[in-house]
């Protein structure tokens, strides 16, 4: 007989532990040639043993009623097997949240209706099997995020993005999410695949191309682009490396969606300083062109002042020169006069010596008269 344990969804549930009971079951024993029957005791499963559960054949309605809201261990349910999702270790969590958040930011920057979801159970009818796996995180975009089911605890329907966070505490499950789920993935038509490993090794991003296989999106200048989500891009280093998703604002690779909200109010306040220095200085050319004018005017009034001053020197000059030539003709006339004076006293010396000469002349003449007369009359003197 097959060592396989298979269970059904019509039997006891293995979610809960089987009390310990009896139940009679058909065992083969013909030492006799004829069928007997006897009780067998079935002691309790444990529900913790991973020995027992994982690679577990179950049907799918058992999966989906006894194993896939399991609270203790995440399986995934691969065409009738249970398979044990691991667990990654923190730093490549860390990387995966880094990465998710910028995801979001580029959702959020550009308005688009989406859904971004987690360890949420999806299935995939693919041609040579069934398997329903619960990516790590998944992305639904546009009319699958506004017709989503969100009362739902699985997606109905094919993802836009998985991504996988991947365990490397065994061989088996990296080859699962490297090998496995690519091929199932691009099967099931999901357009974008990522694998993040804080190793760096088996970190790698796939798209769907026209023939429905995966072709890695390889960097370009160090920068990796999607298809799904156009403008959305990174660098691979920055998903190790984790920096804060505010220090990327200047950042040419993220500054067209990181923080758009926080660049738009830095934005909106660089816009209104700058508004403000440039009132202010308008203000000051204003204040300066006042300034200037007024210099102007003030130069214009000492121009002004000054030529009214050269008009007055000149004015003063010209006075000046009058009252000198004045002075010069009072001195001219009172040489003049003293001219004519001096003239005038001359002619009246020379007058007066005329006179003097006449009248001595006129004494002589009487003179010689008298003695003429004195001689004539015979008077000797």
């Amino acid at each position: 007989m097959s060592n396989l344990i298979y269970a059904r969804s019509n039997r006891l549930s293995f979610k809960d532990s089987l009390e310990t009971h009896q139940q009679t079951i058909k065992t083969f024993d013909r030492p006799m040639g004829d069928y007997h029957y006897r009780p067998v005791q079935i002691k309790p499963f444990k529900r913790d043993s991973h020995q027992l559960n994982n690679n577990l054949i179950v049907d799918e309605a058992t999966f989906w009623a006894d194993y896939y809201e399991d609270p203790d261990i995440r399986y995934e349910w691969n065409d009738g097997k249970l398979e044990e999702k691991p667990m990654p270790v923190i730093n490549s969590i860390l990387c995966t949240d880094w990465f998710i958040s910028l995801i979001k930011e580029y959702l959020k920057a550009n308005n688009y209706p989406h859904i971004i979801l987690a360890d949420i159970g999806f299935k995939l009818n693919l041609s040579n099997k069934t398997v329903i796996r619960r990516p790590d995180h998944a992305i639904l975009l546009g009319r699958k995020a506004l017709n989503c089911n969100v009362h739902a605890s699985s997606y109905d329907g094919i993802y836009d993005i998985c991504i996988e966070t991947l365990s490397r505490s065994k061989q088996e499950y990296i080859d699962r999410d490297t090998k496995v789920k690519k091929k199932e993935y691009s099967q099931g038509k999901v357009k974008e695949y990522y694998i993040i490993d804080d190793k760096k090794q088996e970190t790698i991003f796939f798209r769907l191309d026209k023939k429905g296989g995966y072709r890695i999106i390889k960097p370009h200048n160090g920068i990796i682009r999607s298809t799904v989500l156009p403008g959305f891009q990174f660098r691979e280093k920055d998903i190790y490396e984790q920096p804060d998703i505010l220090s990327l604002i200047s950042n040419p690779v993220y500054q067209s969606f990181v923080a758009k909200k926080l660049q738009q109010e830095i934005n909106a306040k660089e816009s209104a300083i700058k508004i403000a220095e440039q009132e202010r200085q308008a203000k000051e050319q204003e204040q300066q062109a006042k300034e200037q004018e007024r210099q102007a005017k003030e130069q214009e009034r000492q121009a002004k002042e000054k030529e009214r001053q050269a008009k007055d020197d000149a004015l003063l000059n010209a006075e000046q020169e009058r009252k000198a030539k004045v002075n010069a003709l009072q001195i001219a006339e009172q040489e003049r006069i003293a001219k004519v004076d001096a003239l005038q006293k001359a002619e009246q010396e020379r007058k007066a010596k005329l006179d003097a000469l006449q009248k001595a002349e006129q004494e002589r003449i009487a003179k010689e008269k008298l003695e003429q007369l004195l001689k004539d009359k015979g008077i000797e003197f």
